[in-house]
């Protein structure tokens, strides 16, 4: 290191010589350091008042620390040199504040078809003269330090131009300043009485020459400070010294003092009123602002003429710059030259909002380090004091706080207020000049503004734009509500009126979602990421606030009615605006929507009442704001099955819960939105049971918190259930099958009590709770009700199923799939079945075993070549020789399938289904090639048509029935597997689309009634299918060798005619009658008569039905001996009879018995002249039909008598007698009905006549028909009023 020269250590020593203090800077000289006193300044001078009528000069001039000189050429010059001077100018009012008038149209309305209404819906109409109110004085303070200011006219306005500006401390630029404290505590000061003293430090005589090379680099280093201060600010100054400490040697040697310390804190000062000796300009009104420091102020010190016009008097802001020497080249010397103003810099011409006389109000007072905003609504005038205007009160402490509190609350510690950028601040004696503009980057729940703009000429606004952030319920999208207020001349007006409009600006237009690490949440949400297409709504209606007190804006953005702006006939009105959203499903289907949505302003989210808001945001518009998705698919769960997770969804209402994120993680929008309740169609319920009305649904809890995840928690995969319109869970609703019972084979119509949806299942019901925590035990017959859900229509399938692990769940599927993902879940089930039937084919011949084991091979060739192509390289596969192949053997099997022998052990639901299957894929292996193109492109991410597919598929097992011990009704045999599938199938290429219907049931027995068995039925086959094409294919077989029906107890005398009833069944009956009521099957077989002598038996058949009804009726098994309208005869000399019986029974006990028989004699006698006759017959007929809970009895006996007698032909005459005794019973209600008649006819030749005289008498027991009184006396009706049909009858003949 080189040597410093002798002569410069001895001046370094005489510059360091001990001494008991060293005095430094005053200290009112350290910007910012020191609090300012709330005294008034103590002023010198009498205030002098510069008034200029040629230019409007208005200025009043105050004098701090301030004296006259006794000059020939009197100046002002600083009186105390120990203590501050300050040159004090005080401006009029320089802002008006005008009453503004909401416009809910704003100035794009033109209306030609009619003159635009006098005041548009949600607008206020202008009233004149406006209300305004003017601003307080403003003041421009100069400190004076060593310049001699000429005490004239000139003097005094030049000096505006010459002097630095004395402002408060949070008004700088760098804000960030050291107190007085930081500066002893890093540099060894303490204080003293008004000054910054240095400790006294020891001092080293003689130095060596290093430590003086290091000593004169820190010099340099003070110097550089000293120069940064001057420009920059006093912390600049110590950063940049502490950050290059680093360069200079080790000092320790020369003294402590210059001892570097660490980076000093930084401390930046809390706003404050400014003192009377610092600038505030009150523009706009109650809003106080202050340049830094380093501003200044640009005019002329005398009038400015333009072609014989003298210009008004102004003074422009700007910022000081250095002084330029007097000749170019020469050295700057004081006194050569003027600081000159810069007015075009935008980085340095800012100004701060030092301070709004709000905080004056005891209500919203100043709080370092917390922000009291008062209670304001745009909608609402009576929060708005003294009236609606461009700012308001909740605007004026909010711009303070952003652009000069360096500790305003929520902001971090490295947070720098943002000053206002001003494009031009003029200030003149008939109001201020104001163009400027700050946008606030951060905001957070206490402070929310984001932008303000504001545009001032001669004291008046001309636009104000003031922008508060805020976030969109329910998806949490961060938007700003913008308020501006705008001077024009309204159509047919022709005062230039304050205006003020307000929107919503969307700033976030993208949210994804399922990512908030709370599985509550995420879980709730069907929609992985939504953008709102939306990005500015219209001008809006005034807004209704949701919740009041909140502590900022929630409403619902709302426009004028169409009806309203037009001038229409129409009730003029407001309507939510709906903004149009995309959004993608968990299955990545984009959905699109509009609905309107709630904005809720950020300060509401640091209020006290921020839930009771966010709840009232929930509840808008009496119970939640709909989506409108007009049929759209939407997946609600991850699927396991190919859209198994999806539904058409007509609607959907989401809430939004509070975002629990800690504050500052990426992605915290404050709130989550949550799916409260969704109204869609079920598509397996509309595809068969017809019911496509849709459904409340919404998450149940066992997927809310784990999804599918965690078996133990949600193992029967639920993912919606039926709800409320509160989300709430509600009753199970009935998927009846009654309606369409043929596609359930018209045997089984398996009602489910749905309460919830399950993946890769369909509809469930029963305890959900222990579907999802217990599946191993879980009660699949709890899904059917006992009445709801019914065998043959009257077993209760309920009880008919095993509990527990061999329960098996019906599975209603319906399906939107691409042709490439039906087609490989196509060849995946043919997979299955050839392999896992393979012993099932072991009787047939050679070439079918070798089809089913290459259909198996191929389908396995190609879910490999699939599964490669859609991984990485991505390998073409020959799909076109694959399929062609695949076509081949699925041919030979269906062949066989088609044509099975009775030694196929395969049902027919699982072979038809199979059948159908295998159709499909070789219609898709006869476009071989077209569908290999297909394939590829798929995985490549064409689009590629889609299919849809329907299928309930049923296999489980039943027990015998009823459950209770004792004797048994149902008894299954056999696998005891009920096998129920129905599906339409779109083609996978081409075609005509293919629909199946099949059921089958186990064998089994019906054992009726009861106890007292005298019917058995052994069904060895009950089989239905339906193709398209073909009509319905029944197949029901009896056990063979007599054992198909068994007659027992009061039928046993029909097993002594069992050698005449073919007994061998129905699988080819007589007659078979299929209509939409149901299935008819039977026979009706006539035995030939029997005349043995005297003795002969006449008209005798015998006939069965058995009756599968499709609607509401249960199963019935008819018998019957002749027929009421047929009954047989029995002849024996002159005594003759007849009759018939019939018995109807179903599962569940007997229907209908009823029995006739009819007896007498007769005789005819014949003369030569004359002719007659005589009988006289005596019958009884009884019949019993229960209905449910009720029978209904019949018992009646008759007698008839009847007479003739002829003669000649000429004259007849006739006579009968009938009598009738009858007994009826329903219910409790009985009666005896008694009937008698007598007729007599006569006929002479031409002449007739005929009397005919009856009777009827009815006999009512105690429970019979009502009483007059019960039929006359007063009573309640439906709707609860009071009746007296007695008093009504009497009125109607009373006197008028």
């Amino acid at each position: 290191m080189p040597q410093l020269e002798p002569r410069f250590v001895a001046a370094f020593n005489r510059l360091y010589r001990p001494a008991e203090s060293v005095v430094a800077r005053p200290l009112e000289d350290f910007v910012g350091i020191l609090p300012r006193p709330d005294r008034p300044p103590v002023e010198s001078l009498p205030p002098v008042t510069v008034l200029r009528s040629v230019d409007l000069v208005n200025l009043t001039f105050r004098f701090v620390n301030l004296e006259v000189s006794a000059d020939a050429a009197p100046h002002l010059a600083r009186a105390n040199p120990q203590s501050p001077a300050f040159l004090i100018v005080v401006f009029g009012p320089q802002h008006l504040l005008e009453q503004a008038f909401f416009d809910s149209a704003g100035p794009a309305f033109t209306d030609t078809s009619s003159s635009p209404p006098d005041v548009l819906p949600s607008s206020e109409a202008p009233a004149y003269p406006v209300k305004a109110i003017l601003s307080g004085p403003s003041r421009l303070v100069f400190r004076v330090q060593d310049e001699r200011i000429p005490y004239t006219e000139n003097g005094l306005i030049s000096a505006l131009g010459r002097l630095s500006l004395s402002v408060v401390p949070h008004a700088e630029t760098y804000s960030s300043l050291l107190t007085w404290e930081d500066v002893a505590q890093e540099f060894g000061a303490f204080r003293g009485r008004g000054r910054v003293v240095l400790a006294p430090q020891p001092w080293a005589e003689n130095l060596p020459g290093a430590a003086l090379t290091n000593l004169a680099t820190y010099a340099g280093l003070q110097r550089m400070a000293r120069q940064v201060e001057a420009r920059f600010g006093a912390y600049s100054a110590v950063a940049a010294v502490t950050d290059r400490i680093g360069e200079v040697g080790d000092i320790t040697q020369v003294t402590p003092v210059f001892r570097p310390g660490r980076r000093p804190r930084r401390r930046p000062p809390v706003p404050r009123e400014p003192a009377g000796t610092e600038t505030a300009i009150e523009l706009p009104w109650r809003l106080q602002l202050s340049p830094h420091s380093g501003g200044a102020f640009a005019h002329s010190a005398t009038e400015v003429e333009h072609a014989g016009r003298v210009e008004l008097w102004h003074t422009r802001l700007g910022t000081r710059v250095e002084s330029v020497p007097a000749q170019p080249g020469a050295p700057a010397e004081p006194g050569d030259a003027h600081p000159s103003v810069n007015e075009t810099d935008p980085a340095t011409k800012t100004v701060r909002a030092v301070w709004t006389r709000e905080f004056d109000n005891p209500a919203t007072p100043f709080e370092s380090g917390k922000v009291t905003l008062p209670t304001e609504s745009v909608g609402d005038l009576s929060t708005l004091p003294p009236f609606r205007a461009s700012l308001s009160r909740r605007d004026r402490i909010q711009i303070v706080h952003l652009t000069s509190d360096a500790r305003a609350p929520g902001m971090p510690v490295t947070w720098t207020p943002t000053p206002v950028t001003v494009n031009n601040l003029m200030l003149t004696a008939l109001g201020g000049w104001l163009d400027s503009e700050v946008s606030f980057p951060r905001t957070n729940p206490f402070l929310t503004l984001q932008e303000w703009k504001h545009r001032v000429t001669l004291g008046r606004d001309h636009y104000v734009k003031v922008v508060y952030s805020g976030v969109l319920h329910p998806f949490g999208h961060r938007a700003s509500l913008v308020k501006i207020t705008e001077r024009r001349v309204a159509e047919g007006d022709t005062h230039a009126t304050l205006y003020q409009r307000i929107f919503v600006v969307v700033r976030q237009l993208e949210r994804s979602f399922r990512a908030s690490g709370t599985a509550v949440h995420d879980n709730r949400m069907p929609f992985r990421w939504v953008r709102i297409l939306t990005e500015s709504t219209p001008p809006l209606a005034l807004p209704k606030t949701l919740y009041p007190g909140a502590g900022g804006e929630i409403f619902v953005p709302e426009i004028a009615t169409r009806e309203a702006i037009a001038g229409g006939v129409s009730p003029a009105g407001v309507t939510p605006f709906r903004f149009r959203m995309l959004a993608s499903d968990v299955d990545n289907h984009l959905v699109e929507f509009e609905g309107p949505l709630v904005f809720i302003e950020e300060s509401v989210f640091g209020g006290p009442v921020v839930a009771a808001a966010v709840n009232a945001a929930n509840t808008a518009a009496g119970g939640g704001l709909a989506f409108p998705m007009r049929g759209q698919r939407i997946a609600y769960a991850p699927p396991g099955d190919p859209d198994d997770t999806t539904l058409v969804t007509e609607s959907m209402v989401f809430d939004a819960d509070l975002d629990a994120t800690p504050a500052g993680r990426t992605g915290q929008n404050y709130i989550l939105p949550v799916l409260r309740v969704a109204t869609a169609a079920v598509p397996a319920m509309s595809a068969f049971t017809g019911q496509s009305a849709p459904l409340l649904l919404s998450y149940p809890d066992p997927y809310l918190q784990t999804a599918f995840t965690d078996p133990a928690k949600n193992g029967g995969e639920v993912f919606l259930q039926l709800a409320l319109p509160t989300g709430a869970p509600a009753a199970a609703v009935t998927m009846e099958f009654n309606s369409q019972a043929d596609r359930s084979g018209g045997f089984v119509s398996p009602s489910v009590d749905v309460t919830a949806l399950a993946r890769r299942v369909g509809p469930v019901g029963g305890d959900l709770g222990q579907l999802a925590t217990n599946r191993a035990n879980f009660n699949v017959g709890g899904m059917f009700g006992l009445d709801a859900a019914k065998l043959f229509g009257i077993l209760p399938l309920a009880e008919l199923l095993p509990t527990g692990s061999a329960g098996v769940l019906p599975k209603f599927v319906t399906q939107v799939v691409s042709t490439v993902t039906a087609l490989q879940q196509a060849v995946g089930q043919a997979k299955d079945f050839a392999t896992g039937q393979a012993q099932a084919f072991a009787a047939e011949s050679a070439a079918v075993q070798q089809a089913v084991t290459d259909l198996a091979t191929h389908a396995g060739t190609f879910l490999d070549a699939v599964t490669a192509l859609a991984q990485p390289p991505h390998p073409e596969a020959d799909f076109a020789g694959i399929l062609g192949d695949l076509g081949t053997a699925a041919v030979s099997v269906r062949k066989a399938l088609t044509d099975r022998s009775p030694a196929l052990p395969l049902p027919r639901p699982v072979a038809e289904q199979t059948e159908a299957l295998l159709s499909r894929l070789s219609q898709a292996a006869d476009a071989a090639a077209d569908v290999a193109t297909l394939i590829t492109g798929f995985y490549r991410g064409l689009a590629v048509p889609e299919v849809v597919n329907a299928r309930l598929d049923w296999q489980t097992p039943l027990i015998d029935w009823p459950p209770a011990p004792g004797t048994k009704i149902f008894v299954p045999g056999g696998d005891k597997l009920l096998r129920l599938s129905s599906e339409v199938q779109a083609p996978l290429y081409g075609s005509d689309p293919t629909a199946l219907v099949s059921c089958s049931l186990p064998p089994f027995d019906l054992r009726l009634m009861g106890s007292t068995h005298f019917i058995t039925i052994r069904v060895a086959v009950m089989e239905f299918s339906v193709k398209p094409g073909h009509k319905p294919d029944v197949n029901v077989r009896l056990e063979g060798d007599g054992r198909g029906i068994e007659f027992a107890g009061p039928l046993g005398f029909v097993e002594t005619l069992k050698s005449i009833i073919p007994f061998d069944g129905f699988s080819d009956p007589p007659f078979l009658d299929i209509s939409t009521s149901g299935i008819r099957a039977g026979f009706d077989l006539a035995i030939p008569d029997l005349p043995m002598g005297i003795f002969a038996l006449t008209n005798i058949h015998l006939g069965a039905e058995l009756i599968v009804p499709f609607i509401g009726e249960s199963l019935e098994f008819r018998f019957f001996f002749a027929t009421r309208e047929n009954p047989f005869r029995l002849q024996v000399a002159i005594f003759a009879g007849g009759g018939f019986f019939a018995i109807t029974i179903s599962p569940n006990g007997l229907k209908v018995i009823e029995a006739a028989f009819e007896f007498g004699a007769a005789v005819a006698m014949s003369f030569v002249v004359a002719s007659g006759s005589l009988s006289v017959m005596a019958g009884i007929y009884f019949r019993l039909e229960i209905t449910g809970t009720t029978q209904k009895v019949q018992l009646t006996g008759y007698f008839r008598a009847r007479g003739e007698v002829d003669v000649l032909g000429l004259i007849s005459a006739c006579i009968e007698l009938y009598l009738e005794l009858s007994y009826i019973q329903e219910g409790e209600n009985a009666k005896a009905i008694g009937k008698a008649s007598i007729s007599i006819e006569v006929s002479v030749c031409f002449l007739s006549f005929s009397v005919s005289v009856s009777c009827e008498k009815k006999f009512a027991g105690s429970t019979g028909d009502p009483t007059f009184l019960d039929m006359m006396g007063p009573y309640t009706d439906s709707r609860n009023r009071r009746l007296d049909p007695w008093q009504d009858y009497c009125q109607a003949f009373a006197a008028e």
